[in-house]
């Protein structure tokens, strides 16, 4: 798992940084759900600047990161196990919530 976060990172590590100016985090995960250093430090960073935004509290906000994060992970492998079954755009695919606790709950996390 290090081994392949670390070739990721320095062949598109080098591109970004030169040609986009920004920096590159792998997001690597096992078939077990664990998650890599960086990609941890990621989801840790990110949910801390969630809460502090909306006056939330951190174990909610990283429960809601990680529950949506799972879903579309499994949307995700469903669509290339099966492929699409209808050529109708779904509407809803940009509403993101941000009542972290009302999602929670209604996830009985």
């Amino acid at each position: 798992k290090q081994w392949y976060q670390r070739r990721v990172a320095i062949t598109a590590g080098g591109r970004i940084m030169n040609v986009d100016n920004g920096t590159f985090t792998p997001l690597v995960y096992t078939i077990s759900g664990n998650v890599g250093l960086e990609c941890g430090k990621f989801y840790n960073h990110l949910c801390t600047k969630i809460a502090n935004k909306n006056n939330e509290k951190y174990s909610d906000v990283i429960s809601w990161v990680r529950c949506k994060v799972s879903f579309m992970c499994l949307k995700n492998a469903l669509m290339c196990l099966r492929g699409t079954r209808s050529v109708k755009k779904d509407n809803n695919i940009g509403y993101v919530s941000d009542d972290f606790k009302y999602d929670v709950m209604q996830c009985r996390f």
